[in-house]
């Protein structure tokens, strides 16, 4: 999340555009003791099949499905972190009041091994979906977490970008 926000700013700056606040407060750092609950999520082949869903203060519903298979590598990476190869497929869908459906549908697969954070950022990425709000450019995000021996979703941020004008009058 914070890479995401992170390169909307930089893309907004090189636009000489600002970015609106995410609804959703930033996680902060993983503790040791929720690593190692997802390093014992990885120790053995697991196949997964989860669907999330929120329904967003704009009255869009974003649902999310997430199915394939993680494969723990024999070796642990840096650090003696569990790595896992994933191949793992995304269908996201934002159904909209309006009648308005976007929808977006990806992989997770042949990216090397990845640490149980490294994952669950891929699959944030591969879940995200694109919008326009009032001709702004718009981004439906969800926030992935392995909790015990489960992937759930924990929120889904919506963030826009907001052009000169609207940044101006932001900071008014």
């Amino acid at each position: 999340m914070r890479k995401l926000v992170r390169s909307l700013h930089v893309v907004a700056a090189a636009l000489g555009l600002s970015v609106l606040p995410a609804a959703a407060a930033e996680q902060p750092p993983q503790d040791p003791q929720a690593q190692g609950a997802q390093d014992a999520f990885f120790r053995q082949k697991r196949d997964i099949k989860t669907r999330i869903g929120f329904i967003q203060p704009n009255g869009c519903h974003y649902t999310a499905d997430v199915s394939g298979t993680v494969t723990p590598v024999e070796a642990k990476g840096e650090g003696g972190v569990q790595h896992v190869t994933p191949d793992i497929r995304v269908d996201a869908t934002v159904a909209c009041p309006n009648g308005v459906v976007m929808k977006t549908s990806d992989t997770v697969v042949r990216t090397g091994p990845l640490t149980a954070e490294a994952f669950e950022r891929a699959l944030e990425r591969r879940g995200s979906v694109l919008s326009k709000d009032a001709g702004r450019q718009c981004i439906y995000r969800p926030d992935f977490e392995i909790i015990g021996d489960a992937l759930t979703g924990v929120r889904v941020s919506y963030m826009c970008l907001l052009g000169n004008d609207e940044a101006g009058r932001q900071g008014s």
